[in-house]
């Protein structure tokens, strides 16, 4: 399936392969609030995004107290998928998932980019 981002940030399906008898989704609209700010911030940064498997139980990640700098899963595409996101896959039927981002016209270097995700002090 392909996925396209409109200007005002709805999404549509544009593009897809399926097996016969599976539901079809070219052609469909999904508002800009299906997918929030702060997911698609991460996933333009990442460009990549997998879930293994949608029904394995979360993790909790703890960190050393004496760490100078908060630990960040910003980079990591083994995150825990939002709760919106898992009751898509519910949906859809699906366990798992590979999302990869094509950038058409992107202005900003690989890199170069000011708003790149940056370690953060501890909060005492």
């Amino acid at each position: 399936m392909a996925y396209k981002f409109h200007e005002d940030d709805h999404g549509e399906v544009i593009a897809e392969i399926t097996k016969p008898g599976l539901e079809p989704y070219l052609g469909l609209h999904y508002p800009a609030t299906d997918i929030p700010q702060a997911a698609r911030f991460l996933f333009m940064k990442n460009k990549v995004r997998m879930i293994v498997d949608c029904h394995a139980k979360h993790v909790k990640v703890l960190q050393d107290e004496k760490l100078p700098l908060d630990l960040t899963l910003c980079g990591s595409t083994l995150r825990a998928p939002h709760s919106c996101h898992l009751q898509y896959m519910a949906n859809m039927d699906s366990i798992a998932s590979l999302v990869m981002a094509v950038v058409v016209n992107d202005n900003e270097e690989d890199g170069d980019s000011s708003d790149a995700v940056q370690p953060q002090k501890r909060k005492r």
